[in-house]
């Protein structure tokens, strides 16, 4: 079954939660975190966080500033953590090249029970050895230092690596 919210709408809950914030030094603490392999505009933060507020999900309150314009300090709600827990239980969905999934429940992991953090990892360690093994196929491409999984490494392994003999 498919979410009728965008995984970046989970994203921008789980900056909430880790961090109340304004709009603004939330897109920026994306940029500096998950923006490495989320990306997420400015635009689409202050969305997001409309879409939250409709749903309960997050909380404003009014800051005011001095020589500033006042600014709107965003947290999560109960109903936000335990929405943000639920999707952090499902399997991670890579919508493509550019953005991670796996990488996105991971870096929101403390939220996590254990074991749920365990089977996030086994099941994408699993991905990847299977993508090793398909892309290895398709490839030709031989074990490396005497291991019997398959590597991208279609030469003699470097000096100094491990199965290297010099």
């Amino acid at each position: 079954m498919s979410d009728p919210l965008p995984e970046s709408t989970y994203a921008v809950l789980g900056l909430v939660d880790k961090s109340p914030a304004s709009g603004y030094d939330l897109a920026a603490l994306a940029d500096r975190s998950l923006g490495y392999f989320w990306p997420l505009s400015r635009t689409l933060v202050y969305s997001s966080l409309a879409r939250l507020n409709d749903l309960g999900w997050v909380d404003a309150v009014d800051v005011a500033q001095d020589r500033r314009p006042d600014k709107r300090v965003w947290s999560s709600t109960r109903a936000g953590r335990d929405a943000l827990a639920d999707w952090l239980l499902r399997p991670a969905e890579d919508v493509d090249n550019f953005r991670s999934g796996f990488l996105l429940k991971f870096m929101f992991g403390a939220r996590m029970p254990r074991a749920a953090l365990s089977s996030l990892l086994a099941d994408y360690r699993e991905s990847l050895l299977t993508t090793v093994t398909d892309l290895s196929s398709e490839t030709n491409l031989r074990p490396a230092w005497g291991d019997s999984r398959p590597c991208m490494v279609n030469e003699p392994p470097r000096r100094g690596w491990p199965g290297s003999t010099k």
